[in-house]
């Protein structure tokens, strides 16, 4: 059965959270089709209140037949205060967590990326390599002076990885990706907002990071089973 027969004829899937910890997830057939989403642990924030935020983990998602021998996953548990998140896996198949800002001054924690560049650019050649290539989205940065980032914006504004072409980090407002939880807050995940000064993120907001002086929130896999 391909795509387009799967959804014309109706098929419900049947549907799973998978919370902190690990297991083997067997599906409802042998080698059924299943859309799976994993959410890697959001970030604690910086151990002293009014300083920096953590970062949310990254969103994966992706469809993948599972054999009735089934799979072995883990969901990444929440950083504590002061301590990076946990990966989120399924199988070889992994959403990376998010960090805790190291010292507390100038920067929030960074989120979980979905892919990286390196290399260099200058006036004259461009070498740059790009790993990574997973739908989802990389968990908002932690906050510092301002809101924690959104969904999508993992390194922090007063990071040396965010500046302008004269040098300078991204100060302007519009660049901040605020999340409008407050100073010091934490990232938000795909499935919630971080947390705010001083406090971790709602229960079900998965990933999100957790406001300086706070712990994150833990991970979770979502998968929808369509059978054979």
């Amino acid at each position: 059965m391909n795509m387009n027969e799967l959804f014309a004829a109706g098929a419900k899937p049947k549907w799973t959270r998978l919370l902190i910890g690990t297991g083997l997830f067997i599906p409802s057939v042998d080698n059924a089709l299943c859309r799976v989403r994993l959410q890697a642990g959001g970030a604690g924030g910086f151990p002293a209140a009014g300083t920096s935020g953590g970062g949310a983990g990254a969103m994966v998602e992706f469809w993948i037949r599972v054999s009735i021998t089934g799979v072995a996953y883990v969901v990444g548990a929440p950083g504590g205060i002061g301590a990076d998140g946990s990966k989120t896996t399924f199988g070889s198949l992994a959403a990376l967590p998010g960090k805790t800002a190291t010292g507390g001054g100038g920067q929030g924690g960074y989120g979980g990326i979905l892919s990286s560049f390196s290399g260099s650019v200058d006036t004259d050649s461009v070498s740059i390599l790009f790993s990574g290539a997973l739908d989802g989205v990389s968990g908002g940065c932690g906050g510092y002076d301002s809101g924690g980032g959104m969904v999508g914006h993992p390194i922090p504004r007063n990071s040396p990885y965010a500046t302008n072409n004269s040098g300078g980090a991204f100060n302007d407002a519009n660049l901040r990706f605020d999340n409008g939880q407050g100073a010091a807050s934490g990232g938000n995940s795909f499935y919630g907002k971080g947390g705010v000064n001083g406090s971790a993120p709602a229960s079900d907001a998965y990933g999100a990071g957790g406001g300086a002086n706070a712990a994150g929130r833990g991970g979770c896999i979502d998968i929808e089973d369509f059978g054979a």
